[in-house]
Order: C-alpha cells, then structure tokens, then sequence
C-alpha cells in the first residue's frame, strides 16, 4: 500500500535495506514463510483455545508464490522479493488475528511493520554464499561404486525377470503341445 501514509514506515525500513536486498529462492521463501507463521504465532492465540497458524488450514498458509521469488523492484517495494513475501504473511496473520476485519484495516501497518523488523533482523534479505567444497577423488569413487552398484543391482533383477518369463513360456508352450496331443488322439 505505497499510497497509505501508514504503511511509510514499513515502505522507509525497507528502503533503508534495499542495497541489501537479495531473491529469495522457493526453499528460502518456503522457510521463511514457516519461521514467521511459527515467530508470530502468539502465546494469547493457544491461550484462548484457538489452534497455531502454521497447523490451520491450507488458505492461511501461502504456497510459494512467483511474486515472493522475483527480483525486487527499486520504487515499487511490495512489487517483488522479500517486502512482498513480508506483505502477503502478514496478510495470513492479520486475518487470524483479526478474522473480522478488512485487509487493511488499522492494525495490520504495524503487524507488518513488525514481520518485516523480525525478517531483516534474521538477515534472511542477505545473501549468504555458502561455498560448495570441491569434490575429492575418494568422493568420485564412492559415486562411481554406487552407480555400479545400482546398475548390477538391475541387470540381477533383469536376469532373473528373463528367466521367470522363459520358464513361463516354456510351461504354455508344453501345455499347448499336450492339448494338440489330446485332440488329436480323441
């Protein structure tokens, strides 16, 4: 909501990260989205009796969506990327909460101002290189032997598959020869 004064905040708080921001892949957003329904379930909700967000049903849990995993757009911040990850949960949260009220009713500014304060205090906008360790030629050999392995594996099953088939036929082919006996000599 770029046009609601409310929503400045949030809009300035991602503005001040925006250098820092990065694309979240679907594994990461589909984490993160489980972090924040399980960070915002509140202790006052299981109080009450009423079941955790992340265990309701499947509407209140967004499947990752296309928007979440785009590349963020400068200007516009709840077109792609995190902001947008951020807005849509808080969505799913604030109709928990509040299940009478209107998406945008007051309240929900503040609950997405505090969603975004916990995501980019978790560093989860900042991309993390994790650097893949080079494979060692033990490592090769082991996939090499398991591969081989797999493969013997099928051709055991194949031959033993071939037999049973042979076996098959040879028993109908007999059965058939003793029928054309019997016709014959009746």
């Amino acid at each position: 909501m770029i046009d609601d004064p409310r929503y400045s905040p949030v809009e300035a708080l991602w503005a001040t990260v925006a250098h820092d921001l990065t694309t979240p892949t679907r594994a990461m957003a589909k984490t993160a989205v489980r972090r924040i329904l399980r960070g915002f379930d509140t202790s006052l909700d299981r109080a009450m009796g009423q079941v955790s967000i992340a265990s309701r049903p499947a509407h209140y849990i967004h499947e990752v969506r296309r928007v979440w995993v785009g590349e963020p757009i400068p200007g516009n911040y709840l077109a792609k990327g995190w902001p947008r990850l951020v807005h849509d949960v808080s969505h799913a949260i604030f109709r928990v909460r509040q299940p009478r009220a209107r998406p945008h009713d007051p309240g929900h500014d503040t609950l997405e101002l505090e969603i975004a304060q916990y995501v980019i205090g978790q560093d989860w906008h900042i991309a993390v290189e994790v650097k893949k360790p080079k494979a060692t030629v033990d490592d090769k050999l082991a996939v090499l032997d398991a591969r081989i392995a797999r493969w013997t594996t099928k051709q055991k099953r194949a031959t033993t598959a071939l037999r049973k088939l042979n076996t098959k036929r040879r028993a109908m082919v007999r059965r058939r020869e003793a029928t054309l006996t019997e016709d014959i000599l009746s």
